[in-house]
């Protein structure tokens, strides 16, 4: 998956853990380094979140089915 992010500088995205948590790192590259987050899937992925590091209210959960 390719997550776009045109407002980076203000809002950087991550996927993490859980809320507020460390950032997920299996099969994600360039986790809230810039403007364009890209996560291959595994196969045994659990759900994690999806956050702004700047703003931790901004966030929500991708939930893997």
């Amino acid at each position: 998956y390719q997550f776009d992010n045109p407002e980076h500088s203000s809002h950087p995205f991550q996927i993490r853990v859980s809320d507020g948590g460390a950032a997920y790192t299996n099969g994600v590259s360039n986790n809230a380094a810039g403007n364009t987050t890209y996560w291959t899937v595994p196969m045994n992925a659990a759900n994690v979140f999806y956050q702004c590091t700047n703003h931790s209210s901004m966030l929500g959960q991708l939930i893997i089915v």
